[in-house]
């Protein structure tokens, strides 16, 4: 009974620590790459969205933009700027299928950053692993010691 206790105080304490690395509002691996994904809401046409929008890894790359919003993710994300019937508009992918969005209208836009996905462990993983090693170990010690 005991051996379960302490299983669930260290995997609760795994998921505290995998819940405090997050960044964004959703990570989103594609192609070997994290994108950190949140989203800004507002008018292209505001400067602040704007600039927010066009630093994103996915402006310019309408592959990418194709494919990471077939995620189904709520925001826009956007590919470019183009003129359509006279209006300047944000070339965006909401949900795998293309479409014009006005530079007006509010709108959820995707905003983030990219990251190559780390195949090691982060250090503290190491730590973590080490501490429950030595607690399982420490236990068992105790309970042949008991035993004898």
């Amino acid at each position: 009974m005991k051996t379960i206790k302490i299983s669930l105080i260290i995997a609760t304490i795994t998921v505290s620590l995998f819940a405090l690395t997050a960044k964004g509002d959703s990570i989103v691996t594609y192609n070997g790459t994290n994108y950190d994904v949140s989203a800004v809401t507002g008018a292209f046409t505001t400067p602040s969205i704007a600039s927010g929008v066009e630093s994103t890894p996915w402006w310019g790359n309408g592959t990418l933009v194709h494919n990471l919003s077939a995620l189904d993710m709520a925001p826009l994300f956007a590919n470019s700027l183009e003129t359509f019937e006279g209006t300047p508009s944000v070339v965006v992918s909401e949900g795998g299928v293309w479409d014009i969005n006005a530079d007006t209208e509010e709108s959820n836009y995707a905003v983030g950053t990219a990251s190559p996905v780390s195949a090691v462990p982060e250090p503290s993983m190491f730590w973590l692993f080490g501490i429950g090693a030595l607690g399982l170990g420490g236990y068992a010690w105790r309970k042949k010691k008991r035993t004898a």
